[in-house]
């Protein structure tokens, strides 16, 4: 039985004798069988961001390849897939990743040796653009960007005014009737919200 075959992304300081061992994995086995998610299985690219997380082309070559790019935060024992997380040549999956770029806007563009093409995965983000405060107090947003970053918005305090004390108008379609002369009675309710019920 042969031993299994140890990847790794070795870290060198300019005129350093020795690296430091910054990302590893064991290949993965025939027919992907035992593949872990969380380790490199055959890097072959890399791109590091003012953070210092490290983004890894991960090239498991097997009967078919099945690449995807890992997200490595500084000092993890593991990544994240990312990106083209399987097989084939759609836009969604990458075949044999190479080289690895972050544009300004946070868009991921990958080099796919095996397809020949460069593949770009635009950043998706979502943000809730209203809130509505339920009590007096301070409030404050936080978005967290796709690397896991997030920046915090001044702190506002809001008072809410005191609630309005529900009330009831009656109006009639006559005032004055004779007997027997139908009356129709229409209530109106105020401050009592969307939901009122009366009777």
């Amino acid at each position: 039985m042969s031993e299994p075959e140890i990847d790794e992304v070795v870290k060198w300081a300019p005129g350093a004798a020795s690296g430091v061992i910054v990302a590893s994995g064991t290949g993965a086995t025939a027919s992907g069988q035992g593949i872990d998610t969380a380790n490199v299985g055959g890097p072959t690219g890399i791109y590091s961001d003012a953070g210092g997380t490290l983004y890894i082309a991960d090239n498991r070559a097997l009967s078919y390849y099945y690449g995807r790019i890992l997200q490595w935060p500084p000092g993890a024992r593991g990544g994240r897939p990312v990106v083209g997380y399987g097989a084939g040549a759609g836009s969604a999956a990458l075949s044999s990743p190479g080289g690895v770029f972050f544009d300004r806007h946070g868009n991921l563009y990958v080099t796919d040796v095996f397809d020949g093409n460069v593949q770009e995965f635009t950043q998706q983000s979502t943000t809730r653009n209203g809130y509505t405060a339920q009590e007096t107090g301070h409030y404050w947003a936080v978005a967290v960007d796709m690397n896991g970053y997030a920046t915090t918005t001044n702190t506002i305090f809001i008072h809410l005014p005191p609630a309005v004390p529900p009330s009831v108008s009656i109006t009639a379609t006559a005032t004055n009737v004779y007997i027997c002369q139908p009356v129709t009675f229409m209530a109106i309710a105020a401050g009592a919200g969307a939901d009122a019920r009366y009777q």
